[in-house]
């Protein structure tokens, strides 16, 4: 009984908690490609930004696919087939965003900024910013124009009205073609974020210029920008790490929301990590997939809790093999709330949170 208390108490302290092992963030981040970023709540709500064609002007520069995902918001900077492909776009989403279109849902706020309207003769797009627990995120999308001409001093007024916030993360335009690296930094130092994740890059290696170019001015201006590289498609903010001091670099590996990846014989390819993949979808009514991949064979116990950490169900409880998993859970005779779902495998151990809303 004593252990089951304590435990308990851990769950119940993932709604507030941000760090240790059953940290749950105010904020998920999970790099597509291209522009195309999936923003997780922790209330539940789900954005997908600028979902496009999947291999953007045939540059090798790829949206991956998100499989049965349902996001809650879809947002789109404008309608180039690379940010908006209407054959792509999921179905079941709730809202739609473009142009002018703003946004209050559970303490999410999205406002529309449109960029490049100050320089001639360029189309003009619209950057999102999410305001959510004190945390400001501005998706820039396609500011080239606006990138490419902040050396002009009248530009960078026009820039420092349209953008008066600081932001805890600003998703960063970088390239069109192997062009404006000094630009992109002079952008990031009038705009201050206290950190920014690279997007929108072509090819892997001019990113990889940038990400030099910007450890190169350490040594010749002192400016110390962090580079974080996370060999990932997944970031976080929580509410632990406000504060980030000098400009943090999150180098983000885009890769498809769902793992289905398979090699050239058609077979599943062993997964590299063990791990707990978001449920779809979510919030759901009544019932939502959990999925898993599993690096090796293993004991595996999959379990249900509601808000307070009380044991709701157990899906899964045996042995199984290096793969990947998805189970289903119909949560039809439970009220709705948020619940937490954990996995266990050998020594490995994650949670996570969902929503049910009847």
């Amino acid at each position: 009984m004593k252990n089951t208390r304590q435990f308990q108490m851990v769950l119940a302290g993932i709604l507030v908690a941000s760090c240790g092992l059953f940290a749950v963030p105010e904020v998920s981040i999970h790099y597509i490609g291209h522009s195309s970023f999936i923003l997780q709540f922790d209330n539940g709500i789900s954005v997908l930004t600028d979902y496009g064609t999947s291999n953007c002007w045939n540059l090798a520069s790829p949206i991956y696919d998100i499989g049965e995902f349902v996001p809650t918001i879809l947002t789109y900077s404008h309608r180039h087939a690379d940010h908006y492909n209407e054959d792509r776009k999921p179905e079941g989403a709730l809202y739609q965003l473009e142009n002018t279109d703003s946004l209050i849902i559970d303490g999410l706020s999205i406002r529309p900024i449109r960029v490049c309207e100050g320089v001639v003769g360029v189309e003009s797009s619209t950057a999102f910013v999410f305001t959510y627990k004190g945390f400001k995120i501005c998706h820039l999308s396609d500011a080239q124009a606006d990138i490419m001409a902040i050396n002009d001093k009248f530009h960078q007024n026009d820039m420092r009205a349209l953008f008066p916030d600081q932001f805890d993360l600003l998703l960063m335009t970088i390239e069109g073609v192997e062009q404006f690296i000094t630009e992109a930094e002079i952008f990031v130092n009038l705009l201050k974020p206290k950190r920014i994740i690279p997007m929108h890059y072509w090819t892997e290696v001019y990113k990889t210029r940038f990400i030099n170019h910007l450890q190169a001015q350490n040594s010749v201006t002192g400016r110390n920008y962090q580079i974080q590289d996370e060999n990932s498609a997944d970031s976080y903010l929580s509410s632990e790490n406000f504060e980030v001091t000098p400009v943090l670099v999150v180098n983000l590996a885009p890769a498809a929301y769902v793992v289905s990846d398979m090699d050239g014989s058609g077979e599943l390819m062993m997964p590299i990590d063990t791990d707990l993949i978001r449920n779809y979808p979510n919030p759901f009514n009544p019932t939502t997939n959990i999925q898993y991949t599993l690096h090796e064979q293993n004991d595996v116990k999959v379990s249900v809790f509601n808000g307070i950490g009380e044991l709701v169900e157990t899906l899964i409880n045996g042995q199984q093999d290096a793969g990947e998993y998805s189970i289903r859970w119909n949560a039809g005779n439970y009220p709705s709330g948020i619940y937490l779902y954990r996995i266990q495998a050998g020594n490995f151990s994650r949670v996570k949170r969902c929503m049910l809303i009847k």
